[in-house]
């Protein structure tokens, strides 16, 4: 029976790894087309040195009131330094009523899926 268990569980973890890989592929393609807004929360001299494709730059003290630029019906993807980092900013939008807000962690993250979808 316990290795029925662990058995389970490690395959939901497989396929858990799978749909996260999916989710970021799908992030990532929104970015590159450019039918995503894309915000960078990493300090400003971390973005100025690289950042993603049409991404720009929020600084995440100045996040509440910089929303009314943004349009509540389009996709915005955050990313910075970390997942549980950028939940704050991400919560703050929702807050404001934006539906559509991505949590896409890490650009660390991001690049690493983004090179695996190249082979």
């Amino acid at each position: 029976m316990k290795k029925g268990l662990f058995a389970l569980l490690g395959l939901g973890c497989i396929v858990g790894a799978a749909i996260a890989v999916e989710r970021y592929r799908k992030l990532i393609k929104m970015i590159e087309s450019g039918e995503a807004t894309v915000l960078d929360l990493r300090q400003v001299q971390d973005y100025e040195a690289y950042h993603l494709k049409n991404a720009e730059h929020l600084n995440i003290n100045e996040a509440e009131w910089n929303l009314d630029k943004f349009d509540k019906d389009k996709v915005i993807i955050i990313y910075g330094y970390s997942f549980m980092k950028n939940l704050s900013v991400m919560q703050h939008f929702y807050k404001q009523g934006f539906l559509k807000v991505h949590n896409a962690g890490s650009i660390e993250e991001l690049l690493k899926i983004k090179k695996e979808m190249k082979k």
